[in-house]
């Protein structure tokens, strides 16, 4: 049993529990090394490998693995997002704590190296749309989800696999179709944010020009969260 003194986030824990248990995953963009550690401390991987395109970063992994005596369990790999794996190696990817546009650019490029039995853990620190997008048309489906809150700040934490059928639901490229314990009061809060969030976007684009096909699409966001908001 691996007993951890660092304090680690609600966040990553969250991530770790809602990865399913597999022989290897690889934590991308490892910074500090805490998913990887707390990967092997709760026994839901067997073997990890740590990258990161920072190589100070990809040290305090490498640091942290070697104080708990765990260097026999990891592979540490410099580089830029998935470019350091092969197809097949892992049997699931974590990304987190990138935004979403960086996080979308990094799967696109590395698609390839995604199997049919790969899980996506990801977790954007902002735009979990273009994220949950690039999954539904590049073929995946959204499979659990779940929302944390972590120093006033809400984050959306999901995993995601390659479709089996042609056929998805579009509305996975929004929150609340896979939940998973996440207390009803913590979701009608971060729907309510949500909402309120999208009505400020609403009234700023009702001043502009031209901005009609973004006023509807703002519109659509705004009844579709009211609509799982009422749902819970």
């Amino acid at each position: 049993m691996i007993e951890i003194k660092e304090k680690i986030g609600i966040r990553i824990h969250a991530i770790v529990d809602l990865m399913p248990t597999v022989a290897n995953v690889a934590d991308v963009g490892c910074d500090h090394g805490f998913t990887g550690l707390l990967s092997l401390a709760k026994k839901k991987a067997i073997q990890v490998i740590a990258t990161d395109i920072s190589e100070p970063s990809l040290r305090k992994a490498y640091d942290l693995a070697g104080e708990y005596g765990l260097m026999s369990f990891y592979d540490f790999r410099l580089g830029d997002g998935l470019d350091v794996i092969d197809k097949d190696e892992v049997d699931a990817i974590v990304i987190s704590g990138i935004g979403g546009e960086l996080m979308r650019d990094i799967l696109e490029r590395g698609k390839n190296k995604i199997s049919n039995l790969t899980t996506l853990v990801l977790s954007p620190n902002n735009r979990e749309d273009v994220v949950r997008s690039w999954l539904y048309f590049a073929g995946f489906v959204v499979v659990s989800e779940r929302i944390v809150e972590e120093n006033d700040k809400f984050y959306q934490i999901f995993t995601a696999k390659v479709s089996s059928s042609s056929i998805r639901d579009i509305s996975d490229t929004a929150l609340g179709n896979h939940m998973v314990d996440t207390p009803e009061a913590l979701l009608k809060k971060y729907y309510d944010y949500k909402i309120s969030q999208l009505k400020e976007t609403l009234t700023e684009l009702e001043k502009a020009k031209d901005a009609q096909e973004k006023i509807d699409e703002v519109k659509i966001s705004i009844a579709m969260y009211e609509d799982k908001r009422n749902g819970v």
